[in-house]
């Protein structure tokens, strides 16, 4: 299977979800995920936000900051393949942004070094159950793991139909630790 036909072939899927399911599948995600160690014993989360049908994290976060976490989201900019990290303090302070992905206001971020984490929730079209990802085909999140100097546990989260047997890799693709879903 190639990668752009996979991509097609899940984001397909996904957008097939009825409204009824995909709210379902999405509580079910979360209870999972905020019932987890790897979110109990963290303190500093990198959190992608999700857009269009993706797994949704808007109500991660929001429980995220509820509960006292340090809550840190992806800021990217055409042209850069690279992520800066930004603290978030509260889910209003975010308008759509690059891709159209919610992002801080201007004048709203707070910059801060990467290496401040130690967990990242993952953002993925397809895993698989050796911790592989094909994501969007930017390379944002291998680029970001390749500049860390610490090693913070790794979350995939995604629909369980999401997970597949095997996946191609490249030599520079970093696994997920857990991958999270309704069911897991």
């Amino acid at each position: 299977m190639v990668k752009r036909k996979l991509r097609k072939d899940l984001m397909d899927r996904r957008s097939s979800l009825s409204d009824q399911d995909r709210a379902e599948l999405n509580a079910k995600a979360l209870e999972n995920f905020l019932n987890s160690d790897e979110y109990a014993n963290s303190n500093d989360i990198f959190v992608f936000v999700s857009f269009g049908d993706e797994i949704d994290t808007h109500e991660l976060i929001r429980n995220m900051l509820r509960d006292g976490k340090n809550v840190y989201i992806p800021v990217t900019y055409k042209g850069s393949a690279k992520m800066k990290l930004s603290k978030l303090t509260n889910f209003d302070d975010l308008v759509p942004g690059h891709y159209g992905i919610l992002s801080p206001k201007p004048g709203f971020e707070e910059f801060v070094d990467h290496n401040i984490v130690d967990l990242v929730v993952v953002p993925g079209l397809a895993f698989d159950r050796r911790g592989h990802r094909v994501g969007y085909g930017a390379g944002y999140y291998d680029k970001f793991f390749a500049d860390l100097s610490i090693n913070p546990k790794k979350i995939g989260f995604a629909y369980d139909f999401q997970i597949l047997d095997s996946l191609p890799d490249d030599e520079h693709d970093v696994p997920v630790d857990k991958i999270i879903t309704e069911l897991t």
